[in-house]
């Protein structure tokens, strides 16, 4: 692959993936102002995707939604940027995610998040969660990566 055509792509991966955990932030804030998208009841939506009978208070979920945003901008940046720190910040967003996708794969995301046990959430991470963290975490590494 020719240089220009590894930048391009490069930035792709990186733009798609920011575009991706900006999407997810968005989910959070709906989360976190009462939605239980994509289920129609809040014990379901608490039972897939929270793996617990209680849904976490608002802010948490603000919280998520802020980290996520700021994870957007870092890869986003470090698809189309030549600063080092925005490069760095991706890199490090794509470690954070490997890390969440590793213990997702091994279903012990309840140590990162206690209480998150229930075995339909733990079945929805080994097979959604955990996999799109971890394509997360490619796409933050290799738009942060990709030479320039």
């Amino acid at each position: 692959m020719n240089a220009e055509r590894a930048h391009r792509t490069g930035q792709l991966v990186g733009l798609g993936g920011a575009a991706a955990l900006g999407g997810i932030g968005a989910i959070h804030v709906a989360w976190a102002r009462g939605s239980s998208f994509p289920f129609t009841t809040q014990e379901r939506f608490n039972d897939v995707v929270v793996g617990s009978d209680h849904t976490p208070p608002a802010g948490a979920s603000y919280a998520v939604a802020v980290a996520l945003g700021g994870a957007a901008a870092l890869v986003g940046g470090a698809a189309v940027s030549h600063r080092p720190l925005v490069r760095v910040g991706a890199v490090a967003v794509g470690l954070v995610l490997a890390v969440r996708a590793a213990f997702g794969l091994a279903g012990r995301t309840d140590v990162l998040v206690p209480g998150s046990d229930s075995k339909t959430f733990r079945r929805a991470d080994r097979f959604a969660f955990a996999p799109l963290c971890l394509a997360l975490s490619t796409s933050a590494i290799w738009a942060a990566l990709t030479p320039r």
